[in-house]
């Protein structure tokens, strides 16, 4: 995909993460995928991951850090009929299984929520293929 298509991908993809309520850290354009660090605002995490998962397509990714081990994480990512979860650790990547997308979600938002209340900050990745 050419620059400009990568731009206008780009700025949509701010706007619809703009109005899902979180708080934009990055952003990254890497050619074949782009990539969005962001934070959620305090007290709305339960509403704004579901606004982020309704802009979900399929090969979108989400990642967060494992609250229980720093050396891994915990991944979701959009198929053409639900999601897949996987949980990767540094060396071990771990397999994608099915999951729903109540799981999906109660598996990131229990995540962050870990993560929050053991003071460490939460940041979640998104990507989009282009």
């Amino acid at each position: 995909m050419n620059t400009k298509s990568n731009m206008k991908l780009l700025e949509d993809c701010k706007k619809s993460l703009s109005l899902a309520g979180v708080k934009i850290i990055s952003t990254r354009d890497a050619g074949i995928l782009l990539q969005f660090l962001f934070e959620f605002v305090a007290n709305c995490e339960s509403q704004q991951i579901l606004e982020v998962f309704s802009m979900m397509r399929p090969r979108d990714l989400l990642n967060i850090e494992d609250p229980e081990n720093g050396d891994c994480i915990r991944e979701v990512r959009r198929t053409e009929i639900g999601y897949e979860l996987k949980h990767g650790c540094h060396g071990a990547y771990g397999t994608w299984r099915e999951s729903t997308a109540t799981e999906a979600v109660e598996w990131i938002l229990a995540a962050a929520m870990l993560l929050k209340s053991s003071t460490r900050e939460v940041v979640i990745m998104f990507q989009r293929y282009v």
